[in-house]
């Protein structure tokens, strides 16, 4: 078992006029390197030519020693974008089709031992801004992700060697009523012989929790086994505990090890009931975000581990426990960090519905079970996962009628994860399927957007929902039913200016995210100027920073009304991170730099026990507020009396009649006039036990505005 990483400098050609087949540029290196440029793999080549979708063709050359003869050989790539053919010494080797998954092809037939070898790639890209046609691939044709081409070899590309046998997958499947994990291990051999299995689990001290081998009878071709694993005093996975194991299995033949395959696992379980989300039976609320997938390096990757992890890091820091990558399967990295982290996710494949992608096609069907197939076997070991997303938004009848067979395929590959048929449910309402089961539950899962400042109409929608039976856009929402609010909100501009400069210092001017960024910043400044709002704005930042403070109050003011909604499992902001489409939409930016909305979220997560809602935020002064009071405690204590006080004035509320004895209860407040001034007020709330120890606070803001004439000496222009 031995291993090449192709992973350095190849030649690079692209191919505009599709001339390289007709030319045979396959079976002449030189054709291609007499134009080439260098890349390096893995990357995508929109990081060494500005936005080109079509042909482009791959070449190296490179020693395998003597010592690899004999054995099988695989060229293993993690992943190309889209269609790959590959020619080994001028021999063709195969065909894929898929951007974002890992596949393989035999070549030990082709490869010269202890002699150079000249490998010829031809890829092509997505095509999705260009109007052509390649081959039998057009317009939108392929499954794709939005966030950019991704185009090329983007993945790690190595040989394989192997005696004769090979792992091709090996699916833990956590059991935790029986403390075990169910193992099965399909194994590909070129010819029938006798092995020994060993598997091996160690916990994160090194310490072996099980640990066993037996003799087995391959035949020819695939052979699929499996395997009961109890583990000793098991230490769940959690989003407080992340606790891995770390898995081995060795083929052995003759004192030989024929292959080993590693994997970290998580013994954890993840359901939905009576409208609650329950990890390892416990019952969790999500809070989650948007993960779009868009660096400010690579565009399409992250440059490093460390990058991920802080992401990780500031999401847990806004009381994030979930994030849901963008419809696409994202690099191995991003979940490794994520399950070390507990970090949740929900994984989709690289489907967008929505109302135009794919294009549909006769072969349309079988790219998209091809994708989510790949994505379920690639990543069901990860416990971070809790859901597959099989489709999103889907509005065209051709795709909602895959929306059932899709699901069942994801259930045939992994029984033990909620499915989510359709995210919105704009086809036919959202589904999941429990684990182990093929049976349909109705989920209210909501998608929605609204202004800020929020209006007093959709503010109280968001306290009621789920407490009737209402359509709100496209979705059906049944009174008492489970309600996920999927997607919402709104983070605000980042700073284009610092960002500007943070792309010109480290960032790659090919790239979107670099040009886009360039190109509002510009906007944005003739804009101010053709407005003459320099005096209130006086450069593009600061624009971007009053932006960000209005989106903050507005995002903050969502999610309380979520948080204290009853109704409400967990929601899934828009986004946690900025990306493409959406550049302003995130609570952090390209550059990992938090706006002041992920501030305002971060406090609402934080806070717990007390919310206030103002009736009224903007009065006449010398006008009362009346104020609807929310109190959460899992423990039904019911606060003594409010305390409200603002600029050292204070006004306590005794005898409070709260709702029934439940989770949630309410009431009613006044905010006297005489605690309030002039101008903006900011005013705190203090619920007080029996001792006069405060349970919980929270502080609003509120106008109090004088009536007096306006003295209009110029003329006035109201921008809004």
């Amino acid at each position: 078992m031995q291993s090449i990483s192709l992973n350095r400098t190849w030649k690079l050609k692209i191919d505009p006029q599709n001339q390289g087949l007709i030319e045979k540029w396959q079976n002449n290196y030189e054709a291609i390197q007499s134009s080439a440029i260098d890349i390096e793999v893995p990357s995508c080549w929109e990081e060494r030519v500005q936005d080109y979708e079509g042909v482009a063709w791959y070449a190296l050359r490179t020693v395998v020693g003597t010592s690899y003869a004999g054995q099988i050989c695989r060229l293993c790539f993690q992943a190309s974008n889209y269609r790959t053919e590959v020619w080994v010494n001028g021999q063709f080797v195969g065909t894929h089709d898929g951007g974002y998954t890992p596949f393989d092809f035999e070549v030990h037939d082709c490869l010269h031992f202890g002699e150079e070898n000249t490998f010829i790639i031809r890829v092509i890209s997505a095509i999705v801004t260009k109007d052509i046609q390649i081959d039998t691939l057009g317009p939108n044709e392929m499954p794709h992700w939005r966030g950019g081409l991704t185009a090329g070899i983007w993945q790690s590309l190595s040989l394989e060697f192997n005696q004769s046998t090979w792992i091709e997958s090996a699916f833990y499947q956590p059991q935790l009523q029986s403390s075990t994990f169910e193992l099965a291990l399909t194994m590909q051999s070129r010819h029938a012989s006798e092995i020994l299995v060993k598997i091996t689990v160690c916990d994160i001290s090194g310490e072996e929790v099980y640990s066993n081998q037996e003799a087995y009878s391959l035949l020819l071709g695939a052979n699929t086994l499996q395997f009961s694993l109890p583990i000793k005093n098991p230490i769940l996975w959690s989003c407080d505990n992340p606790h891995l194991y770390c898995a081995n299995i060795c083929l052995i033949s003759n004192n030989t090890v024929l292959a080993e395959h590693t994997e970290r696992i998580g013994m954890r379980s993840f359901t939905y009931e009576n409208g609650r989300f329950y990890l390892n039976q416990e019952p969790i609320y999500l809070s989650g975000g948007f993960w779009e997938g868009v660096y400010a390096k690579h565009q399409s990757y992250p440059e490093s581990r460390e990058v991920v992890r802080k992401e990780i890091e500031l999401a847990k820091a806004a009381g994030l426990n979930l994030l849901r990558p963008w419809r696409r399967p994202v690099p191995p990295i991003i979940l490794e960090e994520a399950d070390a982290a507990g970090l949740l996710i929900i994984a989709s494949p690289a489907v967008e519905c929505m109302s135009c992608w794919p294009a549909l096609t006769a072969e349309t069907p079988a790219r998209i079970e091809s994708e989510i197939r790949k994505l379920v076997t690639r990543d069901r070991n990860h416990a971070c996962i809790i859901w597959w997303e099989m489709f999103n938004e889907v509005t065209r009848e051709e795709i909602a009628q895959l929306i059932p067979k899709m699901s069942e395929i994801a259930r045939s590959l992994d029984p033990t994860r909620l499915i989510l048929d359709e995210s919105g449910g704009w086809a036919d309402g959202a589904h999941f399927y429990l684990p182990y089961s093929l049976e349909r539950k109705s989920l209210s899962e909501l998608h929605s957007y609204v202004r800020a400042p929020v209006s007093e109409k959709h503010w109280k929608l968001y306290q009621s929902l789920g407490s009737s039976d209402i359509k709100e856009g496209n979705t059906e929402i049944q009174a008492g039913a489970g309600l996920f609010v999927s997607e919402f909100g709104f983070g605000g501009l980042p700073e284009i200016q610092a960002n500007c400069e943070l792309f010109e210092s480290h960032g790659n001017p090919l790239l979107p995210a670099y040009r886009q960024h360039h190109k509002i910043q510009k906007h944005l400044s003739d804009a101010l100027r053709a407005c003459t709002l320099q005096k209130i704005y006086p450069d593009v930042d600061s624009f971007c920073r009053a932006s960000q403070i209005v989106q903050a109050r507005g995002n903050r003011r969502q999610l309380e009304a979520l948080l204290a909604n009853e109704n409400v499992s967990g929601y899934c902001i828009h986004a946690f991170t900025d990306g493409d489409w959406i550049l302003g939409a995130g609570l952090i930016d390209h550059w990992q730099r938090p706006k002041a909305a992920y501030h305002s979220i971060a406090a609402a997560n934080a806070h717990s026990g007390l919310f206030c809602f103002p009736q009224q935020r903007n009065l006449v002064h010398g006008e009362p507020v009346n104020c609807n009071l929310v109190w959460c405690d899992a423990h039904f204590l019911a606060p003594e009396c409010i305390q409200i006080s603002n600029d050292g004035a204070e006004h306590t509320i005794s005898n409070i009649s709260w709702s029934a004895a439940t989770s949630f209860k309410r009431a009613q407040a006044t905010i006297p006039s005489h605690l309030l001034q002039p101008g903006k007020n900011n005013i705190q709330v203090q619920c007080l036990d029996t001792t006069g120890e405060t349970l919980s606070s929270i502080q609003v803001e509120v106008y109090s505005i004088l009536e007096q004439p306006v003295q209009q000496k110029h003329r006035l222009v109201l921008y809004d």
